[in-house]
């Protein structure tokens, strides 16, 4: 049979079924490693803060941030805003200049 690219289904019940079957492997693998991954994380936690001299308090939940440091990521946000206006405000200005240079002539 052929689908609608042109193509030959005939092989494609098989090797969807094979990729299925490596998929859920992939996924039981992960499951099982996933304890190791975050006794990994909170060790390289604990590390960077020591060389911090900081201490380790353990892992916070998300949105348990400060509100200083809450304030601090509104402010990134905003200055990344900030920075794709003004770069779309120079373009604009580059393309008018542009404009009045070469008479409107390309």
């Amino acid at each position: 049979m052929i689908n609608s690219w042109g193509h030959s289904t005939r092989f494609s019940g098989a090797v969807y079924g094979a990729s299925k079957g490596r998929y859920i492997d992939a996924l039981a693998s992960a499951f099982i490693w996933l304890p190791q991954l975050l006794h990994l994380k909170c060790l390289l936690v604990r590390l960077h803060r020591e060389t911090q001299g900081a201490a380790y308090t353990g892992l916070m939940p998300a949105g348990s941030a400060t509100p200083i440091v809450q304030m601090a990521d509104n402010s990134v946000a905003q200055g990344r805003a900030y920075v794709v206006a003004y770069v779309d405000y120079t373009h604009t200005l580059e393309a008018i200049e542009a404009v009045l240079a070469h008479g409107g002539h390309h």
